[in-house]
């Protein structure tokens, strides 16, 4: 799979939202709707590198992640405050 490298940036321009890669070119734009909504839709798209980066780390390190889940108790690491 290949894409356009990040980091991706947000900026708003003229009459629109757009987000651009590191090197300037354009990845998104959002030119209709609420300015509130294209914001949050530009930042949302602008961390998919950083998203798909943590998912491969992820699946790369599933076995590793179980078992240290399966380790992790609630109990052991948050104890209960006795009352006062």
């Amino acid at each position: 799979m290949t894409h356009t490298p990040g980091p991706w940036m947000v900026s708003r321009e003229h009459n629109g939202t757009f987000v651009r890669s590191a090197s300037g070119g354009l990845v998104a734009s959002m030119e209709s709707g609420y300015q509130q909504n294209r914001d949050r839709d530009a930042r949302l798209i602008a961390a998919a590198p950083e998203l798909l980066e943590a998912l491969q780390f992820a699946i790369d390190n599933a076995g590793a992640l179980s078992e240290w889940a399966s380790s992790w108790s609630i109990a052991q690491n948050f104890p209960v405050i006795p009352e006062l």
